[in-house]
């Protein structure tokens, strides 16, 4: 039997049972006032949902590691951003590993408003990911100026033949988690290029949705936290 996805409702006082269903990867996706009637009282439900990436997953979670960059992963990056299908949707010019060096130290010790991070599996190191505050400027070219707490990320899967099992849906929902607990961030956003169906089916997935055009050929998404 083939499921893409799986809906619910859940009154809204009942916690312990949107926990569990949180656990398990279901998102809120709205509320229905007075939608149950229990006990001759109206309760408020919510819909919840997961599609079947999200589900998929949730396995990733005993053998896949989020860990700060260090030094010693230049090798494997000067690898990843000389890789020709990497770049097609990465949109960097190849780096030598003398370039790697000179744009990671300051990130990777702290002196830049950049943090680096390396996606493990299985203790092998498959792809990068990394977070950011918006600054200023990007603020006032997005609309949002007068915000804060605003957070963008970028990130690969530098190991191919680990495209397409689900790990960038997994990857991208544990940074958004850990922004919205260690940063307190309000909005995530993130810049496209229309013709990456791929990346943009999966920041969907993630929650993201599509803002506005930034050129001819860049769109704008965001993910409300």
């Amino acid at each position: 039997m083939k499921i893409h996805r799986v809906d619910l409702r859940v009154l809204e006082y009942n916690k312990r049972a949107i926990a569990c269903y949180k656990k398990c990867g279901f998102q809120i996706e709205g509320r229905i006032r007075e939608g149950a009637l229990i006990e001759d009282k109206w309760e408020t439900d919510l819909m919840m949902s997961i599609l079947k990436g999200e589900y998929r997953s949730n396995k990733w979670n005993e053998c896949i590691l989020i860990r700060n960059m260090q030094r010693e992963d230049y090798p494997i990056m000067h690898k990843w951003l000389n890789d020709p299908l990497v770049l097609k949707y990465y949109e960097e010019p190849p780096s030598s590993l003398d370039a790697i060096r000179l744009k990671f130290n300051q990130r990777i010790e702290g002196n830049h408003y950049v943090r680096p991070f390396i996606i493990d599996y299985e203790d092998k190191a498959i792809g990068y990911i990394q977070f950011y505050e918006i600054q200023e400027e990007k603020r006032i070219e997005y609309g949002f100026d007068e915000e804060r707490n605003m957070y963008g990320i970028d990130q690969f899967i530098g190991e191919t033949k680990m495209w397409g099992l689900g790990i960038g849906t997994y990857m991208i929902l544990k940074m958004l988690e850990l922004l919205k607990r260690e940063r307190s961030a309000s909005r995530v956003l993130l810049e496209v290029k229309k013709t990456n169906m791929r990346a943009i089916a999966c920041y969907k997935k993630c929650g993201f949705v599509i803002v506005k055009e930034l050129t001819p050929e860049m769109l704008l998404m965001q993910r409300v936290l």
